[in-house]
């Protein structure tokens, strides 16, 4: 009897009509291998770019496979892809292209950790594999962790780069493709947030405030005490299309206009009209966002 191969994907799911997926891969254990995150951004070591450039070449590497935004974390990445509709195994390609990503990206961890512990020129190694390490912070320490080499001054062994497997969700509709967009393009600030104001990120609950819909069970992060009544808020969302000097000018004098009133903006600050905004209002006395 021939073996069937079972994925342990969304029960259900016919793949072969295409599927939108959002994907988690982290390494083991957790360890921070691929950089630092400094004022809400990723700032990536050597090897942490070789990872973020075979993230970019997966598509180019696995015929039915797109990816469309990914985000190379200290210790995980997280990418959306797509799955073409039509592929006769297509859960087949999945694993195929996250099986060959983290192929490669073991062989040149690994390649790393053999220039790090060897103490002879004679290991072989290529001009190109040794420099995947190099010390390149100002203050001379590696970026991979706290006054440790780049996988822990007592390893002896190299042990596993990856997790097994990887973490995927299935994205049903439009809305949750832009959800996860999003959580890619926050995810250096929410680190940071984590680690230096945690308290931001507690979940409170229950939440009560006119603006709310009454009848439902609301909880929420952040700054809830914009949920009084009171609280004059200006919403901010700005296209990363619109590109103009002068329409960007124009939308950060309405902004300047309307914290002058008392208003606070939300916004999450991203493209380029929403970052002029913050830069104003972070330099602007009193004023809230």
């Amino acid at each position: 009897m021939k073996q069937i191969k079972r994925y342990r994907r969304m029960h259900g799911w016919d793949y072969a009509k295409g599927a939108s997926l959002f994907i988690t891969v982290s390494t083991s254990p957790r360890r921070g291998l691929f950089g630092r995150i400094e004022n809400g951004k990723a700032v990536l070591s050597p090897l942490g770019r070789i990872v973020d450039e075979a993230l970019s070449a997966m598509p180019r590497l696995n015929s039915g496979f797109s990816l469309f935004g990914h985000v190379v974390m200290p210790d995980h990445v997280h990418f959306n892809c797509r799955l073409a509709p039509g592929l006769a195994e297509p859960l087949k390609t999945l694993g195929n292209a996250i099986r060959r990503f983290k192929n490669y990206t073991t062989k040149q961890a690994r390649l790393a950790w053999q220039a790090e512990h060897s103490s002879a020129i004679s290991t072989g190694l290529s001009e190109h594999s040794s420099a995947i390490y190099t010390k390149d912070s100002e203050d001379g320490q590696t970026v991979f962790g706290q006054n440790q080499t780049m996988f822990g001054q007592n390893q002896t062994a190299f042990g596993q780069l990856w997790q097994q497997g990887y973490h995927d969700h299935l994205c049903l509709n439009r809305r949750i493709i832009e959800s996860t967009e999003r959580y890619i393009a926050y995810n250096p600030m929410k680190w940071a947030l984590m680690r230096d104001m945690p308290e931001s990120l507690k979940i409170r609950e229950p939440l009560a405030s006119p603006r709310l819909d009454i009848g439902d069970y609301w909880k929420g992060v952040g700054n809830t005490a914009l949920l009084a009544p009171e609280e004059r808020l200006v919403s901010l969302r700005v296209s990363m299309k619109v590109k103009s000097d002068v329409a960007v000018a124009a939308l950060v004098r309405r902004m300047e206009s309307a914290a002058d009133k008392g208003y606070v903006i939300i916004s999450g600050f991203i493209s380029k009209g929403e970052r002029a905004v913050c830069e104003m209002l972070a330099k602007k006395q009193g004023a809230r966002f």
